[in-house]
This record gives C-alpha cells, structure tokens and sequence, in this order.
C-alpha cells in the first residue's frame, strides 16, 4: 500500500469537513492546491461520507469533468494519478469517457471522466446517474446552466433497492478567478443561493513599497511583491518561493488574478490597445455625466451592434460612460429597446446635446433600410466615421490613452457600465496568436482583430473617438482651458 500525505490548509480543512452543501467551490491562487483538496473530498465522500447500503457496501459513482479531453489528460488526471496510483488503485481504462474503478473492502467506487464545455455536450449525461461531481477549472465554464445539469445528475446512485448514498445532490468545483462577468462571480459575489458555498484562499503574494527580504519579484511595472506572511499553503510547494518566480516579469493583472486570487482578465493575444492601464484609465467610483457636455455616441452593427456612450469633457479629458450591448438582435429592435431607453432614463437631457458617428461599412449609398435611416427615423442624426481604416481608428483612442491633461489620465474609464469595454481594453479585444517559436520565443500575430463578443463594443468607442481626437487636437493644449464648454454640433468630420 502506497500512503499519500495531503496537508490541509485552514480553506481546505473547513472545505473537508463540511458536508451540509449541495455546491462548494474552491477558489484561490495557481499552485494552491484546489484541485487535491476536491478530489481528497471525493475520497472522503467514497469511502466515509457516504452511508453503507443494506449489505454493507459504501457504493459511489463520480462524474469529473474538464472542458476538452486533452486537458483531462494532460492535467486533471495527472493530479488524480498522484493521490490513486495504479499501483494502489489500478489503471484508468477507456477512452471518451475514460473510467477508474476503485475496490477496497466495502467500497465500491467508479469514477467517470468527461469533457463537457457547453450545454451541447450535455447530451452525454442525460442518461447519466451518479452520486457526485467534480468540475476542475470551472472558470472555463460561461453558461451556469452547464453546472445546474451535471448537478442535476448528482444523488441518482445507488438505486434505493441497495440503499446508502450521500443523501443530497453533491458537486465541487475549482477555480482560478474569472471575470466579474462571469457567473461565477455573480453567484458568489452579487447574489446567494442556498445550498451553494465558496471558499476563498488568501493571496500567494503581496505588494509592497519597499522591503528588507531578500526574497522579493519585481513586476512588468517595477512593482515590488513578498510572500504573504499569513498564506498557509506555501508549505505544499517544495519551493517556498514558487508564485515569486512566476510574478517576475510578470503583468500586474497576471499577478492579481493567478497568484492573488482576485477577479480579473488573462488573455491570450497581443493587444489591440496595450496602452490602456486598467490603474490608470479605469475609475475607482462611478462617474456622472455633465449636463453641460455633449453625449458622444458610437455604434457598431452587425448581427451583435453595440453602441459606447462617452463625453469629452471641457479640461480635454475622454470619459466613457457606458456600453449598451445586444446579442443576435437586430439594429431597430436594439435602438428601441435598449439604446434610446437607456438614454433616455440616464442622461434625460441628451437629445439637445449629442453627436452620433458609426461604422461607415452600413453607410455607401442611400438606398434602402440602412441602419442610419433606421436611426433618423428614431431621431438620432447619426453620420459615418470619416474612415474605417483600422490604424486610424485605433491612432484616435491612443490619442487619448497616452495623454495626460492637467495631470490627469487623458481616458477615463467608468467603474460601471462598461464590463466588456473594460475587458476588451484589457486585452480581450486583441491580435489573435497564429504562431509561437518555443526556441527563440517569437511570436507572431494575425493582422487582423479577432472577431469576438468584445470586438464590437470597443470598435463602436473607436469610431466615437476618431472624431473626438480631431475636436481635441483643434481645441486642447497641455495648458486646457477648464472653463470651455465643449459642443461639436450635431457632426464634425476630419
């Protein structure tokens, strides 16, 4: 018999011995431990939490998932294989699914690894029963409703006619932090649900101004950070100093999100905006409109149109509101329904005082239900950027990224209201990668944005701000004025 030492920290102890939720989610740092404190759990349940049936036989079945089988393979149950060795517990048989069968003495236990990514893949568990589940990396999981299913399937086994069980359904899940978009987020953080239990480890590191350690990582930024003096799991890495190594050069975003803890957004991709700093640019309370200052409008059509909501306001600084967003709507029911009500309820005073630029692609020729007849017909005066080339627009919105007025960040980003667009300039609206040299570590990128869900909403705030550059530059020294009152009119073009 091979014998396994799990040191559990104070997240894991209480995550261990608590059996009074239907749902648990551990969530924390990389290399923290999360996914061997679930599936120690799972252990727990196999062969102590789980009643005898009538002849004495503790009798469960699992269902693990990740979104791909690859990474079922390559990191799921490479961890499964360090805590149930072959040698001990036998080989993992099959394929998709690929399964585990445990015998002991009065345990009987069946594990079950599947990919499951979305409500598609759902169909292989339909006629699934099982006792409990494991989702490893649930981050990766957008739609809720794929865990309502699998937990769905939870407390079906064993039949009543060999009795014992766990008595209630029963899912754990494990997590890097996701977004604040992310249902995660809005499950745990925003809302409560009975049953549902999350469990949150302290910071790997912290950040400091200065320090007397020799054992310190210098960020991206030049940014100091020491081990968290109070972090109790450091004792489960053989290196002390493993998440200093990964922070060294590393971004502040990567740090706060993978070895912090915290909510945020790791992408994948160059940038289409890297001068945006989400410190610097992103404000840290809601801002109001001024009712002096025009409303600048952006739009973005297509089968998901988006429209940005910004003001320049008179000391030459570019504010950004809001986003209004639709998926799979069309332009008219988007403008009636979402748009113009949202302004309407919070900027009352905006018919009086607007300018409207959108995407110039709905805009050659005047024949037929264009979607700027759409909006004049709707009372908005909206006229097409000057250009749509892409070095142009994105030139405009650096404009104001990399300026500093009066001493004060040039953009300023809502703390509200604008979830993708904050997301979309955190790198999310990016370049994708189309190739990667691990010998010499270049890498290359498609010349093109990628055409995704943030894509839109940031392209509506470019066109906006391709016509609010050029006011800028005419009207704006280092030196501004905060005294002038900005009105551009209903248009002004390059």
């Amino acid at each position: 018999m091979i014998e396994r030492n799990f040191v559990a920290n104070s997240v894991a102890a209480e995550f261990l011995s608590t059996n009074n939720q239907n749902v648990e989610l551990l969530m924390g740092p990389v290399g923290c431990g999360k996914s061997s404190g679930a599936m120690i759990k799972l252990y727990l349940d196999a062969v102590k939490n789980s009643l005898p049936g009538h002849d004495g036989i503790r009798r469960t079945k699992t269902v693990v998932t990740r979104n791909t089988y690859s990474q079922l393979e390559t990191t799921t149950i490479k961890t499964w294989g360090k805590w149930f060795p072959v040698e001990s517990f036998g080989k993992i048989s099959g394929d998709s699914p690929m399964t585990h069968t445990i015998r002991m003495p009065g345990i009987e236990w069946d594990i079950i690894f599947l990919a499951v990514n979305s409500l598609d893949d759902l169909e292989r568990l339909k006629s699934l029963e099982v006792t409990n589940a494991y989702v490893n990396e649930a981050q990766f999981i957008g739609d809720k409703k794929v865990i309502e299913n699998i937990l769905e399937r939870t407390n079906r086994y064993p039949d009543k006619m060999y009795g014992g069980g766990l008595g209630m359904p029963k899912l754990y899940m494990d997590c890097n932090p996701p977004s604040q978009r992310h249902w995660i987020y809005s499950t745990f953080e925003k809302g409560s649900v009975q049953g549902w239990k999350i469990y949150k480890y302290e910071p790997a590191l912290i950040e400091v101004e200065s320090t007397d350690s020799e054992d310190y990582a210098i960020d991206r930024d030049g940014k100091k950070w020491v081990n968290n003096p109070t972090c109790d799991y450091r004792q489960q890495q053989n290196d002390s100093n493993y998440w200093l190594h990964l922070a060294r050069g590393a971004s502040r975003e990567y740090i706060l999100v993978n070895l912090c803890g915290q909510y945020g957004v790791i992408t994948e991709g160059l940038p289409v905006h890297p001068e945006y700093n989400d410190t610097l640019h992103r404000s840290s309370s809601p801002l109001q409109a001024n009712p002096l200052v025009e409303i600048g409008l952006g739009f973005d059509f297509g089968l998901t149109p988006a429209c940005a909501v910004t003001q320049l306001l008179p000391s030459g600084q570019f504010v950004v509101l809001a986003e209004i967003r639709s998926d799979r709507s069309d332009f008219q029911g988007f403008l009636e329904n979402e748009v113009i009500p949202f302004l309407d309820r919070h900027y009352p005073w905006w018919r009086k005082n607007y300018v409207s630029v959108h995407d110039p692609a709905d805009s050659v020729g005047n024949q037929g239900n264009t979607n700027q007849n759409i909006m004049r017909s709707a009372g908005i005066n909206s006229y097409p950027a000057t250009t749509n080339a892409m070095a142009f627009r994105r030139a405009s919105l650096k404009y104001f990224l990399t300026r500093a007025p009066n001493g004060n960040p040039g953009f300023l980003l809502n703390s509200q209201h604008v979830e993708m667009l904050r997301e979309g300039l955190m790198g999310e609206f990016k370049y994708p990668l189309i190739k990667y040299t691990a010998l010499s570590g270049d890498k290359q990128f498609q010349e093109k944005p990628l055409k995704n869900m943030w894509s839109h909403i940031c392209e509506a705030l470019e066109y906006i701000a391709s016509n609010y550059a050029r006011v800028a530059k005419e009207h704006f020294t280092d030196e501004a004025n905060n005294a002038y009152t900005i009105n551009t009119g209903s248009w002004m073009s390059f």
